[in-house]
């Protein structure tokens, strides 16, 4: 990565983030970067704005899906909504296997109730007429569902 690049990035986020201040710790060499000031509370506001703003419009149509469930998928899910870019957070995927378990008796792995994710957060986005949403794996520990669950 060029400095160029870092510049570009800088200059198309810039509209969507804060600028946080830069405080210098007295008598050190020490700074302190308070990105915890941004609208998600951390740092990774500047990189959900600069994934999201380099998509197609193809890929923008189809939206997003990230496994974080921490600051990265907050700073996503509010940069997905400014930007009318549909998200599918992990939350939302364990809700699906919820649905899937609760509605229908089937143990599916997360990777598997994706689709169903962005068909329950997201119908807005489905085309009229009849939805298929494919579940697949099976390849799930019990333990780590029935917490889910």
């Amino acid at each position: 990565m060029k400095l160029v690049d870092v510049q570009k990035a800088a200059e198309s986020i810039s509209p969507y983030i804060q600028k946080t201040p830069l405080v210098h710790i007295e008598e050190t060499s020490t700074f302190l970067k308070c990105e915890h000031l941004q609208v998600t509370s951390s740092f990774k506001a500047r990189g959900a704005f600069n994934t999201l703003l380099v998509l197609s419009e193809e890929e923008k149509k189809r939206g997003v899906i990230t496994r974080s469930a921490g600051n990265f998928a907050k700073a996503l899910s509010y940069a997905g909504q400014l930007l009318n870019i549909p998200i599918v957070s992990e939350e939302e995927i364990i809700q699906a296997m919820q649905f899937l378990y609760h509605k229908h008796g089937m143990i599916v792995e997360p990777s598997g109730a994706v689709s169903v994710a962005a068909f329950l957060f997201n119908p807005h986005l489905m085309l009229s007429g009849h939805v298929v949403c494919v579940i697949s794996g099976g390849n799930v520990d019990l333990d780590r569902f029935y917490h889910w669950i």
